[in-house]
């Protein structure tokens, strides 16, 4: 083998029953990410040769056995870690800057090393204005806030960017610009930092084409929310990390069956107006958003309604189970209103709708 060989084919392989996609394969190692975590790590060819030599047919059968079991979480879907740090940081932020945090994770990349990007290249002030909608003076005062409770920090550093008109069109230049960077101790892409914190990851693809249309706030209540969402019942509670299970040997799906389930500490709508710390017809707007664009319905009607997320969108953990896949069918049923959240948003004057990213010019703010 060579001393680095990239794989073009995706290709997934295991190793201790946990599937593995390789990357590349560099000084006769395997460099793999843990399809469950996201962890990008090196195994060495001795423990993988088998599996890597095996036929492309048979590589192929395997492939799709892995996903015919786990097709709902779309194994080689890009997702996003965000750990559920109970402190001021998630609490006391605006939930402007909650809604820009939501926004800008997505532009994470596995190999980025925390640096937000854009195409491979690191996002300059002009692409975080574009992204998230607003003027510079906005989009600055959300960043000093998430740099404040370092959410998110920058250095300055001499970046290349592509020429788009002119005769030198093409062709790069460099330019000194900030390049920002969010703290791994709240969100992260690729390698975990050392937690054994909980978190809820997020599909990277799915949550940018679910989320377009959101309010700002409306993307930061959802951000504030995702330490609430129950790693089994996928609802809003206030007990979100307790197994509901009362007969420990059966999934959570068979105790639904058996009806052997704990009470679940689901938030109502007033629970909710806490968390955002807005009225409750504020927050009856934001859910609107929601369920038009398949990201949150209710069960049940006032003071004791529940709410629960599309586990497609968003998921705790590693779980995985026939109640998740259920689920995530039910908001399958109707296409996203897109066009009724951005009536809302443009009704609501609060904050105009993030725009498509323009492409680069070599005029930029930094």
């Amino acid at each position: 083998m060579k001393n680095e060989t990239k794989i073009e084919q995706d290709l997934i392989i295991t190793k201790d029953d946990v599937p593995y996609r390789i990357i590349a394969i560099k000084n006769n190692k395997f460099e793999v990410v843990n399809i469950y975590t996201g962890e990008i790590k090196l195994l060495l060819t001795s423990d993988l040769e088998t599996e890597y030599n095996r036929s492309k047919k048979a590589i192929e059968a395997a492939k799709r056995k892995f996903q015919q079991k786990n097709d709902f979480f779309e194994p080689t879907a890009h997702w996003v870690a965000s750990f559920h740090k109970e402190n001021e940081a998630l609490s006391e932020i605006s939930i402007q800057t909650a809604g820009a945090i939501m926004t800008l994770m997505l532009y994470l990349n596995i190999h980025g090393d925390g640096i937000l990007m854009i195409n491979g290249e690191p996002v300059t002030k002009q692409d975080i204005d574009d992204i998230l909608g607003v003027d510079d003076k906005t989009s600055k005062s959300y960043l000093d806030e998430a740099i404040e409770y370092k959410i998110l920090s920058w250095t300055r550093q001499k970046i290349e960017v592509p020429i788009t008109f002119g005769k030198d069109k093409g062709k790069r230049k460099k330019i000194s610009a900030n390049v920002y960077t969010i703290n791994p101790e709240y969100i992260c892409m690729g390698t975990f930092p050392n937690t054994k914190t909980p978190f809820t990851r997020v599909f990277k693809t799915k949550a940018k084409k679910h989320i377009e249309f959101l309010s700002i706030e409306a993307r930061g209540f959802l951000y504030k929310l995702l330490p609430k969402i129950h790693f089994q019942s996928h609802y809003i509670t206030n007990n979100p990390n307790l197994d509901l299970r009362k007969d420990k040997n059966y999934t959570y799906f068979k105790n639904i069956e058996q009806k052997t389930l704990f009470a679940n500490e689901c938030l109502n709508i007033y629970d909710l107006t806490q968390i955002a710390g807005k009225s409750k017809a504020v927050v009856d707007r934001y859910y609107l958003e929601f369920e038009a664009a398949r990201i949150m319905l209710k069960d049940g009607m006032g003071r004791k309604s529940k709410f629960f997320v599309n586990p497609g969108l968003l998921t705790r953990n590693n779980f995985n189970c026939e109640f998740a896949v259920s689920l995530e069918y039910i908001f399958d049923q109707t296409e996203p209103s897109y066009s009724e959240v951005r009536k809302q948003v443009v009704e609501s004057k609060k904050k105009k709708s993030p725009i498509v990213k323009k492409k680069s010019s070599t005029k930029k703010k930094v």
